[in-house]
């Protein structure tokens, strides 16, 4: 199955809004990338240039002293995790075992926003996209089996390893399109939600998680571990499934935007999530991992989303791929790659 060069690059905006936001990958990233793709590619080329949410209404439980004290210790990575202005992840996202997605990359919020990612896709990605119009699931069906990209302000930098033939892109491997471009093709306002995410204060990383984490009865300190040679504290919490509905956005302290895609990972999840954190000395989060049931279409058995976080502050590296191996997109070049 096809997909048009800017609705494969608007999901990729969709996949990055989904990691970036929850620092957990979500239990809908791949779906809501594939779902946005395929919406972008109906929609008419443009010219160059050009949550349910919870109540709330029942009071939560007060905290025992020693969930009270963990809890306030998963409040201070919060913050710092809110804090940050620029984070590298690798996040590994399974359904049932199999590879659905893995994405190695860094975010950045300012002084601008960029980013830079790798995404490779599974097979479960494969038999997800095989649930929703009965393609097969082979490499060729996934449409996207790889993918790197480069959001900076000016442009984007998208490569799709097996999407194309090298000799529709003239032997070239990347694709730009400039940001007057990609803004008049985002249709369904992913670009500038992500963006709206970024101003209002949403965080790049874990912290919304850690948000709601916070808010939870069941929290135990593991002990110490070694991740990645840094020394952390490992931290344990059980999510269930009625925590999300309990809280708003204001009890939580997070955004309208961060508070949709917490309901998203745990609002329709069957029974409850074990979520394990690793915080380092500087109480920032070292490794974030999520396991839980999926209910619903979007997923039929256990889900498992292991994040590692590296580099906090460190700004993105925004050089473009070489000129020599770069095709600009136009709305003709637009109409080969439907057709390839």
């Amino acid at each position: 199955m096809r997909k048009r060069s800017l609705g494969a690059a608007i999901g990729a905006i969709a996949l990055s809004m989904a990691v970036t936001g929850c620092g957990a990958g979500g239990a809908n990233t791949a779906s809501d990338f594939y779902e946005a793709a395929q919406q972008e590619s109906s929609a008419a080329t443009p010219t160059p240039g050009s949550g349910s949410g919870g109540s709330g209404s029942s009071k939560p439980p007060v905290p025992s002293a020693t969930v009270a004290t963990l809890a306030a210790k998963l409040g201070g990575a919060r913050a710092k995790a809110d804090a940050a202005t620029a984070v590298t992840m690798a996040v590994t996202t399974k359904i049932d075992g199999k590879l659905m997605m893995a994405m190695t990359g860094a975010v950045q919020s300012k002084p601008e926003l960029a980013m830079r990612m790798h995404m490779k896709f599974g097979e479960a990605f494969a038999d997800m996209m095989e649930d929703f119009d009965g393609t097969e699931p082979t490499a060729e069906a996934t449409g996207l089996p790889a993918m790197q990209m480069l959001l900076t302000p000016k442009a984007m930098y998208i490569s799709m390893t097996g999407m194309y033939d090298a000799d529709v892109l003239d032997g070239k491997h990347w694709l730009q399109v400039d940001m007057d471009d990609l803004k008049a093709a985002d249709k369904y306002g992913s670009l500038a939600e992500l963006q709206a995410m970024i101003d209002s204060g949403a965080g790049i990383g874990p912290g919304a998680d850690l948000a709601l984490l916070a808010k939870s009865q069941d929290i135990v300190e593991v002990g110490q571990e070694t991740v990645d040679g840094v020394r952390t504290t490992h931290y344990r919490v059980v999510v269930d499934d009625d925590l999300i509905g309990d809280h708003t956005p204001q009890s939580l302290g997070v955004t309208k935007s961060d508070y949709d895609m917490l309901d998203d990972q745990y609002g329709g999840m069957s029974g409850d999530a074990t979520v394990d954190v690793w915080v380092d000395a500087a109480q920032l989060p070292v490794k974030h991992s999520v396991s839980l049931k999926m209910g619903g279409f979007k997923g039929k058995g256990s889900m498992q989303v292991e994040t590692r976080f590296s580099d906090w502050g460190k700004p993105v590296d925004q050089t473009p791929p070489p000129a020599s191996d770069t095709k600009k997109w136009t709305p003709e070049l637009d109409r080969k790659l439907e057709e390839a």
